[in-house]
């Protein structure tokens, strides 16, 4: 069994996200609000804490000069990037060895562009194997061997860490054997791991991540952004933008 720590944002209910560690590469499991990709997991470095990040001795499958780039976008946006932005695996990489193409449809070459290799997404797979198809991960051009790895589940454990810190979540991590974060983890995110919030989580039902919005009740944030009026505001109407959220925030 794996282990796993959820890491909980202001909206619980729909933006909360499970996180565990495969081989010392971490994934987390999209809401889908904005990747549209509800339940597969995907790739990231760490979560971004307060401090800058040293990108020396990165591992091997990334690149200095796309790490650098990333991160001059993460620093240069510090409302729209702040404590909490999960830093994507895929977005640190040079080379890819997953194929994009619009052959694939719009849907699948987008998650093939949000994974970038074939390791992550055999272990996307393994997280949830019945997310992809046999006849996909053919198509993308996995052999028999990887197909194979990649219908291998991984079963977490029942239940798991709770936290809202970003330093909890990172020094987890380093916890679970998360290559590269122990290296460069900025001094003043630093917490003895005993800090851990002792709260445990308890698996939503399969259905979590496809559950109703709360309808915004008549008088909403949206009603003072846009200076509406109560009568013109449809009462129970989900008015959320999701255009506004943060990028990347999935």
């Amino acid at each position: 069994m794996t282990d796993f720590i959820t890491m909980g944002s202001k909206d619980d209910l729909h933006n909360a996200r499970r996180i565990t560690v495969i081989d010392g590469q971490p994934y987390y499991q999209s809401t889908g609000i904005n990747s549209k990709n509800s339940g597969c997991w995907f790739p990231f470095v760490m979560c971004r804490g307060k401090g800058e990040l040293d990108l020396k001795g990165l591992p091997p499958k990334f690149d200095q000069k796309a790490a650098q780039k990333t991160m001059g976008i993460i620093n240069g946006n510090p409302e729209g990037y702040g404590p909490g932005y999960l830093i994507k695996a895929p977005e640190f990489l040079g080379k890819r060895d997953l194929p994009c193409s619009t052959k694939y449809g719009k849907k699948l070459n987008y998650l093939l562009w949000r994974l970038g290799l074939k390791e992550f997404l055999m272990d996307s797979s393994r997280l949830n194997p019945d997310y992809y198809g046999f006849d996909t991960l053919q198509k993308v051009g996995l052999n028999q061997d990887q197909i194979t790895s990649a219908k291998n589940p991984v079963e977490l454990e029942d239940t798991g860490f709770y936290t809202k810190n970003p330093s909890e979540v990172n020094m987890w991590l380093i916890s679970q054997g998360a290559t590269y974060i122990k290296d460069v983890l900025p001094e003043e995110q630093s917490l003895s791991l005993p800090q851990i919030t002792p709260k445990v989580y308890l698996p939503r039902s399969p259905t979590f991540f496809n559950e109703p919005k709360k309808p915004i009740p008549e008088k909403s944030w949206v009603q003072r952004f846009f200076g509406r009026k109560s009568e013109n505001v449809e009462v129970g109407t989900d008015y959320s933008l999701p255009s506004l959220r943060p990028r990347g925030q999935s």
